[in-house]
């Protein structure tokens, strides 16, 4: 009689536990799911605006007076509000890392041609210093580019696992 009710407790509790459970997996799986969709598009979003950035920065350090468009700020700062909370540690340091790399081409691009505009040299007495100018924006524009290729790698690393 004892194994009997032992038995029939048994079976009733596994018939109301087992479906509890079941839903509790399946909407953890989904949310994960989901994640990792949004994960997905962040992450693709991140590599095509950073392309942009050091394509951009690639020419203004060779032609500082180039006409390039310069990504939206919005944009870069709703970017940089989603890596911080989905993106992973790993991505989200590189990509700070980038981002300071290039504000300091940025930075340093302004002067650069505020510079220019201030003392539009016809006799090439400038020309030395322009030209360590447009060395040090090299420089930035190529440690944003390891950076970029960086963040590329390490995104791709997470994806593919």
């Amino acid at each position: 009689m004892v194994v009997a009710l032992i038995g029939i407790t048994g079976t009733l509790l596994a018939g109301s536990v087992t479906p509890f459970l079941l839903e509790k997996i399946r909407a953890k799986n989904l949310r994960l799911e989901r994640i990792t969709e949004r994960r997905l598009d962040l992450y693709s979003d991140t590599l095509q605006v950073t392309a942009g950035v050091v394509d951009n920065l690639m020419l203004w350090s060779s032609i500082p007076q180039a006409d390039a468009p310069e990504p939206e700020q919005e944009a870069l700062s709703r970017l940089d509000g989603r890596l911080r909370v989905l993106a992973s540690d790993a991505v989200n340091t590189t990509y700070r890392q980038f981002n300071g790399l290039a504000r300091d081409f940025y930075r340093r691009l302004w002067m650069e041609r505020m510079k220019l505009s201030a003392q539009e040299d016809a006799d090439g007495t400038n020309e030395g210093r322009a030209l360590m100018e447009r060395l040090a924006l090299g420089k930035i524009a190529d440690e944003a580019k390891v950076a970029h290729d960086a963040l590329q790698e390490i995104i791709r690393t997470e994806v593919h696992k």
